[in-house]
């Protein structure tokens, strides 16, 4: 049976241990009632959005940095080889918006980590083990590119 209440259901499952096929025969003793707080699917999708969002702006800002010095390269390459000066002036010009990029990034994915986080303060009795566990792990991978 399910009982639903505003952001939690609670199922609730009757069983014996016994072997016998009509449970309302054995004696109410045996029983066994098992309570199971389970999230709504709302709340799952907005987990899962959320994780989804760390996700993607971990990988933006890695390819922002790894973009930063693959231009770092093309412009010191350009130096090296004594090029066009207006050559060097457009590389550094593409290599000024990479490194713009990367501080709105961080700043993008410290709002989504903190998103997460309060999200999951509020919601924790709801979250089973195995969603905050993993939930976890993606915020502390988040602070840690950060971080780098």
């Amino acid at each position: 049976r399910l009982f639903k209440r505003r952001s939690l259901t609670i199922e609730v499952s009757t069983y014996s241990n016994s072997r016998a096929r009509r449970p309302h025969a054995l004696p109410q003793d045996e029983y066994t009632t098992h309570i199971y707080a389970m999230a709504t699917p709302d709340l799952l999708k907005q987990l899962e959005v959320k994780k989804n969002v760390i996700a993607r702006t971990m990988k933006d800002l890695q390819l922002y940095r790894q973009e930063e010095l693959d231009e770092r390269a093309k412009v010191d390459k350009l130096k090296a080889n004594n090029a066009d000066p207006y050559d060097i002036k457009y590389a550094e010009s593409i290599l000024q918006e990479a490194v713009a990029m990367v501080p709105d990034a961080v700043q993008r994915l410290r709002a989504a980590h903190r998103d997460l986080a309060s999200f999951l303060d509020s919601n924790a009795a709801e979250i089973s083990g195995d969603q905050l566990t993993e939930s976890t792990n993606l915020i502390q991978t988040a602070v840690t590119m950060v971080d780098a």
